[in-house]
């Protein structure tokens, strides 16, 4: 039996399957959030992002478009989504088929004061594949208007990219400007 030396710095490089692409914050008020082909690309199929913002306005709902060729999808038939708050009795949700956008929150109330904002662990999937559709999971925590939290799961899809693959992901509010964020964008090697 042979006994392999192994270099702790290549143990613990290797130990994950997540490889940091980017990670950025601003607390400039910007229309919108754009991950590009920069970090989104053929290097990786699968991304992981962990994402937080915040609205410059209250009462707003979070939406994601996938870029497609450079350009982002606008149409109004091109996602289909599902969310559904977890945090209510009522379990309330939201669907949308044929729709110009994907909604990443189930309660369109996120409060623009202090710590009212959200946060959201986001699966990518299928991201560059030209035959599966382009996926996007969230798990999100965020704080409305009322400072009550809210807890939800989202996930939606581009219904057809054309066997084109998707390179990026654009965020932004149902009105009003982004008034902070932060993320990091992580590759997942399989």
């Amino acid at each position: 039996m042979a006994i392999s030396k192994i270099q702790a710095s290549s143990l613990e490089a290797n130990a994950t399957n997540l490889v940091l692409l980017n990670s950025a914050s601003g607390s400039s008020s910007i229309a919108q959030l754009d991950i590009d082909s920069t970090h989104i690309n053929s290097t990786y199929n699968n991304y992981k992002l962990y994402l937080n913002l915040s609205p410059v306005s209250d009462g707003v709902n979070l939406y994601a478009r996938f870029f497609v060729n450079g350009s982002v999808r606008t149409g109004g038939s091109d996602y289909t989504y599902l969310d559904f708050r977890l945090d209510s009795s009522t379990r309330s949700r939201g669907m949308g088929d044929g729709v110009a956008q994907i909604s990443v929150t189930s309660e369109a109330a996120t409060g623009h004061e202090l710590y009212e904002k959200i946060s959201c662990l986001i699966d990518l999937t299928d991201i560059t594949s030209t035959n599966q559709r382009a996926t996007m999971r969230s798990w999100n925590i965020q704080k409305n208007a009322s400072y009550a939290e809210r807890t939800s799961i989202s996930s939606g899809t581009l219904k057809d990219t054309g066997h084109d693959a998707v390179n990026g992901i654009r965020f932004y509010w149902s009105s009003g400007n982004i008034d902070y964020y932060d993320y990091k964008l992580y590759g997942v090697k399989v």
